[in-house]
């Protein structure tokens, strides 16, 4: 195993961590770009316990306020409330697995982050409350590679954020079996990339 890989996750293990806790506690995930943080997570309905669930994919840094509530009047009460828009409705109704892909402060303006904490910390959006089954959880690029900045530190201390490595030449290759990927680049792989993981 290479030293780097001792503390970080691979996508078993992250599956896992989400299936215990993703009810009551929002998981981050970091990691390089393009090693299947989204993919993963999209991928949980695979899983017995969330074979239910609807997958919600968000593209945060595309998001503006508007996009996750809005302030409507209650004539009734003599208020306004902040009502969810369509894209987070279903979460209230039905168990569903929200992704909040690029959950960055690099890329996602202040104003948008804090419309979204409520979904992360709560498990609400406005008013309305998820459905006790759904699971929110968010993806975002490593620092290093310059694409991406951490979270305030209150904002990251409700949150359980974990490194997803790459995968090892060998996961690579039972990835690639099952989604067609050709023979002689599946034997490449095996014997001559480079490892990423602890194969």
């Amino acid at each position: 195993m290479q030293a780097q890989n001792t503390y970080v996750l691979n996508h078993d293990q992250v599956s896992d961590l989400i299936a215990a806790v993703g009810k009551t506690d929002t998981v981050i995930i970091r990691g390089h770009m393009g090693t299947g943080k989204t993919m993963s997570v999209e991928r949980l309905p695979e899983r017995p316990e969330f074979a239910n669930h609807k997958v919600i994919t968000v593209s945060c840094p595309n998001l503006d306020v508007g996009d996750v509530m809005i302030p409507m009047p209650n004539r009734e009460r003599g208020c306004v409330e902040m009502l969810p828009n369509e894209l987070f409705a279903p979460a209230c109704e039905e168990p569903c697995i929200i992704v909040l892909d690029e959950f960055d402060r690099a890329k996602v303006p202040g104003p948008v982050i804090k419309a979204l904490l409520p979904i992360v910390y709560d498990r609400r959006v406005g008013v309305k409350d998820f459905h006790p089954d759904t699971v929110v959880v968010g993806t975002r690029n490593l620092q290093d590679e310059g694409v991406g900045a951490d979270l305030e530190a209150h904002e990251s201390n409700r949150v359980i954020e974990v490194e997803l490595r790459k995968p090892g030449n060998m996961e690579w290759v039972t990835w690639g079996i099952s989604n067609g990927i050709h023979p002689a680049l599946l034997g490449w792989v095996r014997d001559d990339a480079p490892v990423g993981g602890d194969d």
